[in-house]
């Protein structure tokens, strides 16, 4: 391998990790731990320095993507994972976070149900709606502030998230 390939292939890892982390996690969560996270990471990596031909790819960020979904999809079958979910019973899908009881057992209830529901959507949304739903509901980040995370304009936010929620909606009555 070239110097000036493992140059380029620094500028990715740095540049792409983060997006290469959300899409692994997306595809496996809520069940991987962080050993298996790095090491589909390092998988994707590996066979992007053995592939030795990115740097000419024309989408790289998509063959990127494209790897790390089947690199986590492959985790997910060895874990033994169901690729399709009933839809779970919940009140409220997008009020996620109710923790405020103070009931064990209704926090070991209430964080079953919510891994449930993330799974059930995580199927059934696109990836950049349920990106959006983790920022909004399960990490309760502002708009503004998953504005500066994405890039996209705080207006548009808004606005998709108010899609994402009648989506939801019309998911909860499946």
């Amino acid at each position: 391998m070239s110097a000036e390939y493992r140059e380029f292939m620094g500028k990715i890892y740095q540049g792409e990790y983060l997006e290469v982390v959300v899409t692994t996690i997306r595809c496996v969560f809520p069940n991987i731990s962080p050993q298996d996270l790095d090491e589909c990471i390092s998988e994707v990596y590996m066979t992007a320095m053995v592939n030795g031909t990115l740097d000419k790819h024309p989408n790289i960020h998509g063959w990127l993507n494209n790897t790390s979904k089947n690199m986590a999809m492959r985790l997910r079958k060895q874990m033994g994972n169901q690729n399709k979910r009933r839809a779970p019973d919940f009140t409220e899908a997008f009020n996620v976070a109710d923790s405020e009881s103070t009931n064990p057992v209704e926090m070991v209830e209430q964080s079953e149900q919510d891994a449930e529901t993330s799974a059930f959507l995580e199927d059934n949304l696109k990836v950049g709606e349920f990106t959006l739903y983790t920022l909004k509901f399960i990490d309760e980040l502002p708009n503004t502030e998953i504005s500066e995370i994405t890039g996209i304009k705080k207006h548009t936010v808004d606005v998709q998230i108010t899609r994402l929620k009648e989506k939801i909606k019309k998911l909860k009555n499946l």
